[in-house]
């Protein structure tokens, strides 16, 4: 039976009552049909309100589905041949649910699956916030799917190829995927995004971004939190402050964080990007930031990269900044084996409001390789900030280069192996132990330093490398080592100090035989270095002036 074409009932005094209301009954619908077919051919469904077959329609909005297993495909192969929305889509275990051509919206449907949805292709709307995921949700080759409020546990969410434009209101248990050609990307929503307790693994691409406009009227926060469970990222994780460019003031902070909390751990085997390329004139705070909750951890494994970047060119507001940041907190664990990058774009408005930051509030060791990089603004600020904690440095291949001003503030820096060195400003009192190495690179500016024995100060006179110590140098019995290829005889200035705290020990390396050298620790308040002739080379010198005079006189 069909009322006005369109709609089936179950019964006649209901039938009668909806023609009377003018309402449409939900009917609940199965699957019937073993094998493959098409959702919108009437003959593939059973409908158990009626107890028949080919009754007339396929379901559509409010009705009830089931799509039973045995391997059955459901193939969806318009934009929207659902009508509508059902109130409830059950896929069983063995069952696909398959979208080739799009869906335009599925809202307020309750969805359980534990067979498998598929978008093949098209752009996607499944707006609902309810939805258990037992089986499989799949992109592939699918754009713009996107998904809100799921109970993934036991469940797998995979990006194959395509991407999923949006993020999970709360994304629970289970695991979510993303492929090598899969992408999720999220712009432009503000709020809170959760994933709880999911096993992440990323070897495609994760945005994380916000775009500002010169129209916008209030303020935004946008956060993604994963919330204990693990991700595991060798792809491109991609946590970006975007805005447009604009002489029009944007009075409003907008604050983009991605944070790990609980027990979350992070485990970083490709690239993480924390960026703030705003552009926009007379701001409030801009801040793209990545926070490591007390509890949670962050590893970067050897050959991964963490970037820190602020290219942010806009003017902040007094009292306002620009931050690019990636923030560890008191309680959190962050190791570094491999190297990260904290840096002040070229394009970088040139004052004290911008920050490019790696701000650690503990004691921290680093073992692999991380420069700062100031590019020569005088203002901004790029630094790798500990104040009031210890920071200190193992590995042979252990590098902090501090890089055109670039800071390291911290209330100590032991250096007990490989390099430090730039021509930066290290804001702590820093020794350099045995077998590691300080290596100025221009001008190095430190508040105190300790050269023990069996450490190694490099030095290069013709690129006038200098030490400026403004308080107390300690001489252990370290190295100055020459770097240069040739050196010319004169005085060269090592190191300018507020004061001597013990004894002259310091040696010379890396000087050729016909040269000998003189150390002066005390003129000035600097450690001046005289090379000169070898004494032999002097005499060298004399045998042959005398010799050649002796010719002439006898000629």
């Amino acid at each position: 039976m069909k009322i006005n074409n369109n709609r089936k009932i179950g019964a006649l005094v209901v039938s009668t009552l909806a023609l009377v209301l003018n309402v449409a009954q939900a009917d609940e619908f199965k699957w019937d049909l073993t094998g493959s077919g098409n959702w919108n051919t009437d003959t593939n469904w059973y409908n158990v309100t009626l107890s028949a077959t080919a009754s007339g329609t396929y379901p559509f909005t409010g009705d009830i589905v089931t799509i039973i297993g045995s391997g059955n495909i459901v193939n969806v192969p318009q934009v929207n041949p659902l009508t509508g929305n059902p109130a409830s889509l059950t896929i069983e275990s063995d069952a696909t649910l398959m979208f080739n051509s799009g869906l335009r919206e599925m809202q307020n449907t309750v969805i359980t699956n534990a067979g498998l949805i598929l978008f093949k292709s098209g752009g996607f709307n499944m707006n609902t916030d309810n939805v258990t995921n037992t089986g499989t949700i799949a992109v592939d080759g699918a754009q713009g799917a996107i998904i809100h409020g799921v109970n993934n546990t036991g469940g797998l969410i995979v990006l194959r190829s395509g991407y999923l434009n949006s993020g999970f209101n709360a994304l629970i248990g289970g695991q979510l995927e993303i492929l090598a050609t899969g992408t999720y990307s999220q712009t432009d929503v503000q709020g809170t995004n959760k994933l709880d307790s999911v096993t992440v693994t990323n070897a495609g691409l994760l945005n994380w971004s916000s775009w500002i406009s010169k129209g916008e009227t209030s303020s935004r926060t946008k956060s993604l939190t994963l919330t204990d469970g693990t991700f595991a990222n060798s792809g491109i994780v991609n946590l970006q402050q975007l805005g447009s460019s604009s002489t029009a003031a944007v009075n409003l902070s907008h604050n983009l964080n991605m944070q790990l909390s609980g027990s979350n751990v992070f485990t970083n085997s490709g690239q993480l990007l924390i960026l703030n390329n705003t552009s926009d004139t007379q701001t409030n705070d801009q801040i793209a930031q990545f926070t490591v909750n007390s509890g949670a951890t962050l590893e970067n494994g050897s050959g991964a990269a963490i970037t820190i970047s602020n290219s942010a060119s806009g003017t902040a507001n007094s009292g306002y900044a620009q931050y690019a940041r990636l923030t560890v907190s008191d309680g959190a664990t962050f190791t570094n084996s491999g190297s990260i990058t904290v840096s002040l774009d070229a394009a970088t408005t040139d004052d004290a409001q911008h920050y490019a930051t790696l701000l650690i509030n503990r004691d921290w060791t680093n073992t692999g390789v991380i420069t700062v990089d100031r590019a020569n603004k005088t203002a901004a600020v790029a630094a790798l900030d500990l104040t009031g904690q210890a920071y200190t440095q193992t590995g042979a291949d252990a590098v902090t280069r501090l890089l055109n001003g670039g800071q390291l503030n911290a209330a100590s820096a032991t250096i007990s192996a490989g390099l430090l060195g730039g021509n930066g400003v290290i804001s702590a009192a820093t020794t350099i132990s045995a077998g590691a190495t300080l290596d100025p690179d221009g001008t190095l500016t430190l508040t105190s330093l300790t050269l023990d024995a069996g450490g190694i100060l490099n030095f290069s006179l013709a690129d006038t490398d200098l030490l400026n110590i403004t308080g107390n140098l300690t001489l252990g019995g370290a190295t100055l080592n020459l770097t240069d290829d040739e050196v010319s005889t004169g005085t060269y200035s090592i190191a300018n100090y507020g004061t001597l705290t013990d004894g002259y020990a310091l040696t010379v390396s890396g000087l050729a035989d016909e040269y000998t050298y003189k150390l002066d620790f005390i003129t000035d308040s600097k450690i001046s270095l005289t090379i000169i002739p070898e004494p032999s080379t002097w005499v060298l010198l004399l045998t042959g002036a005398l010799t050649l005079a002796a010719l002439r006189r006898r000629r």
